[in-house]
């Protein structure tokens, strides 16, 4: 069964219904862009299909998309919602082993199509011009994280940008509906990160703040990854995979550097992880979706749960 329970055609009319009051801003741009014409088509289904899946209020009136060049993609989706945050994003070592772990994490970035920023309710979205060079129909390198969500350039084809939009606005719902949640959330990552994000010293306090800190974004990103792979069946299955150059390109970053690979697998684990539990201990069916909610109303317990 859909999760709306209608074909893919019924699915995308929805898309010319209900356009009134989506914010998109591009850097100023008086019109809209093609990729926000298409953006602006494609998000009322997919806030009908965060409904159906989940039963939250998706709060789409409060749901923002940025569209960022490319090259202020890393400035706009991290440093910027960290230093809202009260962490210094100030970079003061030059010519030293820090300034290449943020060269590193730019380019990271450059994998990635989309990213939620809970400071201002904004899905930020890099506007990239891939084209079809070199695509391939499975990843090569059999990336999970590709292989389970579709790590693909988002920002050039329909469909993967509706699983990318789709599962940010989810990310926007968990907040939204969970204050209690996102309090916490925000607590663990101050605690993790520090004062500042290039500069840490982790001591015990922080490495035991890190581990509960995944314990509550396995939850999250668990969630939002079976929300997306039904959206991806449902609706989207024909959302490319990535580019050869991508998939090099991820491979590269990740043998030069040692503490990239590490946070690239960390972060890989926990979406699989969440996925498996939120699976195991109140499978998918939306009829279960109470059981998951009450992890949300309740982060100490999500914590207990899902830190592995």
């Amino acid at each position: 069964m859909k999760i709306m329970g209608v074909n893919r055609r019924q699915f995308l009319q929805n898309g010319t219904l209900a356009l009134a009051g989506l914010a998109l801003a591009s850097d100023g741009e008086a019109n809209q862009s093609s990729l926000q014409k298409r953006i602006r088509r494609l998000l009322p289904s997919l806030e009908a299909a965060v409904k159906s899946y989940s039963g939250w209020d998706p709060h789409r009136e409060s749901f923002h998309i940025t569209i960022v060049p490319d090259k202020s993609f890393y400035r706009e989706g991290c440093e910027e919602p960290l230093r809202r945050k009260g962490i210094d994003v100030t970079h003061y070592v030059p010519n030293t082993g820090v300034e290449r772990q943020k060269r590193l994490m730019e380019r990271m970035f450059s994998l990635v199509d989309g990213i939620y920023d809970d400071t201002t309710q904004t899905c930020i979205i890099p506007e990239r011009d891939t084209g079809s060079l070199l695509r391939l129909p499975k990843p090569l390198f059999g990336d999970p994280l590709g292989e389970l969500v579709g790590l693909v350039s988002k920002g050039t084809e329909d469909d993967a940008l509706a699983l990318t939009v789709g599962e940010e606005l989810f990310h926007h719902a968990q907040f939204s509906n969970f204050p209690k949640f996102h309090k916490r959330y925000n607590q663990l990552l101050r605690q993790t990160v520090g004062r500042y994000l290039y500069v840490n010293e982790p001591c015990r306090e922080s490495r035991r703040a890190a581990r509960q800190l995944k314990g509550l974004l396995s939850l999250a990103e668990g969630d939002a990854l079976l929300f997306g792979q039904t959206l991806r069946r449902d609706y989207f299955p024909n959302a490319p995979e990535p580019s050869l150059w991508r998939q090099l390109n991820g491979v590269i970053l990740l043998a030069v550097s040692p503490q990239l690979r590490e946070a690239y697998h960390e972060k890989v684990s926990q979406y699989v992880h969440g996925a498996k539990l939120l699976t195991d201990c109140c499978g998918i069916d939306a009829s279960r979706r109470e059981t998951v909610n009450r992890l949300y109303r309740d982060p100490n317990r999500a914590i207990r749960i899902f830190d592995p």
